[in-house]
């Protein structure tokens, strides 16, 4: 019986060993079947059977880690830690833990307890080189894997994460010839091919950068990542017909792939397919909703479009998913602008000081901004800021220039507008700010000499011809003036007030009956227009047609306008009617509101002169004569009797 127990005993210990034995086998093999939970079901009998079994609990680790069930595989790391605590793989995977957790400087701390025990530890070198970089030490990331590539010489994978430290670092030549290594070492690391090709496209070497492309896409031809950058590249090249074909093959290969239709609606825009462009963009934000940058493309082509509120809705979008996405905030305020919502462009640029305060771009969409709201002092303000940061900046010259302009300061509005010349002297909006200087202060040769630059530089600056027209009427240059106005005309850009210069000039020479016609043309166009009506009045009055003028009289008064240069044409009506002290009293009223308005000093005289007052008929006379008074093609003669 002894015999007998003893032998069944021995049995029974022999079959639990290969019991236990075949958890083990079992586990290993269904882990390299991907069978994850049935794996770790039979590490978990394994660890029943025998407590001790350090190697199980550290497989069932390994399998909990790669589940993301990080707590558990922890639990399991110390188990077998506590067991034998100069395990390497223990604090190989402890440090993995806490790199998966965030916690870089513990997995540093863990990975070099795994080094110490196994200097020859590879993974724990590579992944402590990631945890370095995590937290910015590069040049100690950099030695890691400096000490990988040692142990192990012949693995792309590790050339590949060594350069991408190297670029971070901008060591970018070093960076080139490890990601080169990478590919020769592990020829489908397709990441390697586009990480350098992109270096290449930033030294504009496009095609250095191709060759790389195109040696990946002979081993992956349909990778539709190295398709989309290889259409960025032809786009970086001018290659337009090219990148179409790389993105077209792209979307050809995966219709949803947003960030092609993306890119493809970029060069739409470029080769001006805008309708094309945004149904790029439209698939791009259906396929990726969240896709800040195509809504970001999108609201660009609205804005170019000048459909701004569309615009603000897709730099909105854009916003929403990228909340600090800088670009985005400054086009956001742009478009504000440009409708004028300039309290929601100084709430957006606010927003976007907070992410970069030193932007000397935003200062100047600031300071127009505050310019159009009249705020001439905060303008200013914000010029001088775009000034400071980049004190070479000719724009925010030209705007301050013109903000000291608009506060009558000449002087410093000349300075601004000269040094901005000396930097750009292309641009002929400068020109006709400092034009506008000169004017104000009286130095009409200068001024005029820098509204012909402008206009030399931009012939249809509709601004400068206006401006130019009404200079020319203020020193008597009637015809050029009149050149000025038709030609704003011409161009589609005559205004009413235009129209007014162009019938003021042919009234100053006398042809009073064109004068008419043109002011007729722009009262049908805007019936409300005082000044016309008044200055046809003027005319009607002067050639004798009292009817109209008097007609005119009650039209201007049914407008409600304060008009007080209205009595100066009751004046000559007065006179006409042969009513001369009415006239006289009306004119009179007329001159002091306008001491240099020729026609009435004129018509002054002749009552004057009816009143038997041979003097001061005489002195007005010759005022008149000095102001240049004409003669008018129209001039009723019985007006003069």
């Amino acid at each position: 019986m002894k015999l007998l127990f003893l032998y069944l005993t021995t049995l029974l210990l022999i079959s639990q060993v290969a019991f236990s034995q075949n958890w083990m086998g079992d586990a290993m093999q269904q882990s390299q079947n991907g069978e994850i939970d049935k794996a770790i079901a039979s590490f978990s009998k394994e660890i029943d059977f025998n407590l001790m079994n350090d190697i199980a609990y550290l497989e069932r680790a390994k399998l909990y880690i790669s589940k993301g069930e990080y707590d558990k595989a922890s639990e399991d790391v110390d188990q077998a830690l506590s067991l034998n605590a100069v395990h390497p793989a223990g604090y190989y995977l402890k440090g993995y833990i806490d790199l998966a957790k965030g916690k870089n400087a513990d997995a540093i701390n863990n990975f070099s307890a795994a080094i110490d025990l196994d200097e020859n530890y590879i993974n724990a070198y590579v992944f402590r080189a990631e945890a370095y970089s995590n937290i910015g030490n590069m040049p100690k990331s950099l030695a890691d894997f400096d000490t990988v590539l040692k142990l192990e010489p012949n693995v792309g994978m590790y050339y590949h994460r060594r350069a991408l430290v190297e670029f971070r670092m901008g060591k970018i030549e070093e960076a080139k010839q490890d990601f080169s290594k990478a590919t020769l070492f592990e020829v489908g690391l397709i990441d390697a091919y586009t990480h350098l090709a992109e270096i290449y496209v930033q030294q504009n070497s496009f095609d250095s950068a191709i060759v790389v492309i195109d040696k990946g896409l002979i081993v992956n031809p349909d990778n539709i990542k190295l398709l989309s950058l290889q259409g960025d590249t032809f786009v970086h090249a001018l290659n337009y017909e090219d990148a179409y074909f790389a993105y077209n093959r792209a979307i050809q290969i995966q219709p949803n792939y947003a960030y092609a239709h993306c890119r493809r609606g970029e060069l739409n825009i470029k080769t001006g397919k805008l309708h094309q462009a945004e149904k790029d963009f439209d698939k791009a934000v259906k396929l990726a909703p969240k896709y800040s940058y195509a809504f970001y493309q999108r609201g660009l082509l609205h804005a170019y479009q000048k459909r701004y509120v569309s615009a603000i809705s897709d730099f909105d979008s854009a916003l929403i998913y990228t909340p600090n996405y800088y670009s985005a905030l400054l086009e956001k305020a742009k478009s504000n602008l440009a409708i004028r919502e300039l309290d929601d462009c100084i709430a957006t640029l606010e927003k976007a000081k907070e992410i970069n305060p030193n932007e000397a771009y935003l200062y100047t969409i600031l300071g127009n901004a505050h310019l159009a709201k009249k705020e001439y002092k905060e303008s200013q303000e914000a010029f001088s800021k775009a000034i400071a940061l980049s004190p070479k900046y000719g724009y925010a010259l030209q705007q301050r220039g013109y903000v000291n302009f608009l506060l009558k300061d000449f002087d410093l509005a000349l300075t601004d507008l000269n040094q901005s010349i000396m930097l750009s002297s292309n641009t002929a909006k400068v020109y006709s700010y400092r034009g506008d200087v000169y004017m104000a202060k009286g130095e009409f040769n200068k001024g005029m000499k820098d509204y012909s630059k402008a206009l030399a530089l931009y012939p249809d600056f509709s601004y400068v011809l206006h401006q130019r027209a009404w200079a020319f009427i203020k020193n008597n240059q009637y015809d050029e003036a009149l050149h000025d106005f038709q030609k704003l005309d011409n161009i589609g850009k005559s205004k009413y007030v235009d129209l007014y210069g162009k019938s003021v000039a042919y009234m100053e020479k006398g042809m009073l009956i064109k004068s008419n016609d043109v002011l007729e043309k722009a009262i049908n166009k805007y019936p409300n227009y005082s000044s016309a009506h008044l200055l046809l009045g003027f005319n009607y009055a002067v050639m004798g047609n009292n009817a109209k003028a008097q007609q005119k009289i009650i039209e201007i008064e049914k407008l409600q306008k304060d008009t007080p240069e209205l009595i100066g044409v009751k004046g000559i009506v007065a006179y006409n009617q042969k009513n001369y002290k009415k006239a006289l009293k009306c004119l009179n009223s007329a001159i002091k509101l306008n001491p240099e308005d020729k026609r009435l000093v004129y018509f002054r005289s002749l009552t004057f002169s009816k009143l038997g007052k041979e003097e001061k008929a005489q002195k007005d006379l010759e005022k008149a004569t000095e102001l240049g008074f004409v003669v008018n093609d129209g001039l009723s003669v019985t007006s003069l009797k």
